[in-house]
């Protein structure tokens, strides 16, 4: 099933939590904006600081930490009511989905399950379902989030400095590459380590039902041996997930960084020779540090929703998968 073929079913599940989600969007924004003012504070603050003053925009400097703390305040709030919808709302489409996949799969003919195991089936409807469920109740926010801290931050720093603004643009595709680069294999990783750890668990499940069979046979330890190897399998996915993930953040990690000190570097040389205000300065270095982790959220996002679109389409395909028995 492919990617459109998954987002235009998961339209339809979410279709009837239309409310639920437009005030998780709205929460969304809410705390986004929050976040994005914190940067305006700091610039105000540093002002105040530096240029020995009692008061910016009719604030002193205690009330501009006091008015700071309060914008903190509306980020966690809306943080937490972003959260908490989406999660909801994630929540009742595995929960529906769940259910329309295992209504199916009792009307299944036989031959059906001589192909597919009863505990790798089991498996599916445990382990893709809570994929689902982060699917819908983070991933998707997060993504969202970041895009709009990425097109905020993005836009200010503009103003505030274009030529700084420009050696962002430059980098950004460099920050991008790698992430590009890894997304697909991670997908297609995690896709077949969760096949591998279904198979595993499907075979561990069948071995304990006729353990007793297995033993007057004596194949128990030829059983441990090839659940041994299924393991050894899974791990050795497992271990190139991580392998890439990790390098991945890393390689992420440093360019950001690389791109925050350049910036420090060239905007440090404008406020010694007077042509930026030290204020405008810890803005934009605040929110071109907002842009490089809204960045770095997205590869990471993005190699998430396509493993997790892989697990809601898998289940997809068990729901409907077409039953041979003639009815009467």
């Amino acid at each position: 099933m492919t990617s459109r073929n998954v987002l235009n079913m998961l339209a339809r599940y979410l279709r009837p939590h239309r409310g639920t989600l437009l005030l998780g969007l709205i929460a969304l924004t809410f705390s986004s904006a929050s976040l994005f003012a914190v940067g305006l504070g700091l610039s105000r603050l540093t002002d105040l600081v530096t240029r020995e003053r009692t008061a910016v925009a009719g604030l002193t400097f205690d009330e501009m930490a006091l008015v700071a703390f309060g914008v903190l305040a509306c980020y966690a709030l809306g943080l937490f009511l972003r959260d908490f919808l989406m999660r909801i709302v994630g929540q009742k489409v595995s929960f529906q989905l769940r259910s329309e996949v295992y209504r199916n799969l009792l009307t299944l003919d036989p031959a059906f399950y001589d192909v597919n195991s009863h505990s790798e089936l089991q498996a599916r409807l445990v382990a893709d379902t809570q994929e689902m469920e982060r699917l819908v109740g983070q991933f998707v926010p997060n993504t969202i989030h970041y895009t709009l801290l990425f097109l905020a931050s993005g836009a200010y720093a503009i103003y505030l400095n274009p030529d700084l603004a420009l050696i962002i643009a430059a980098c950004v595709p460099v920050v991008l590459a790698p992430g590009a680069f890894v997304t697909g294999r991670l997908a297609r990783f995690a896709g077949l380590r969760q096949g591998s750890m279904a198979k595993a668990g499907s075979y561990a499940a069948e071995v304990l039902r006729n353990l007793k069979l297995i033993q007057s046979y004596g194949q128990g330890p030829a059983s441990g041996d090839r659940y041994g190897e299924m393991l050894r399998q899974g791990y050795d996915l497992a271990a190139r997930t991580v392998r890439l993930e990790t390098a991945l953040t890393a390689m992420t990690s440093f360019m950001a960084y690389a791109v925050l000190t350049l910036i420090i570097w060239y905007g440090g040389r404008d406020v010694l020779g007077g042509a930026m205000a030290p204020g405008d300065l810890v803005g934009f270095i605040f929110y071109a540090n907002l842009t490089t982790m809204a960045v770095a959220g997205i590869i990471t996002q993005w190699a998430s929703l396509r493993a997790a679109a892989g697990a809601a389409g898998r289940l997809l395909e068990l729901r409907d998968e077409p039953s041979k028995l003639v009815r009467e």
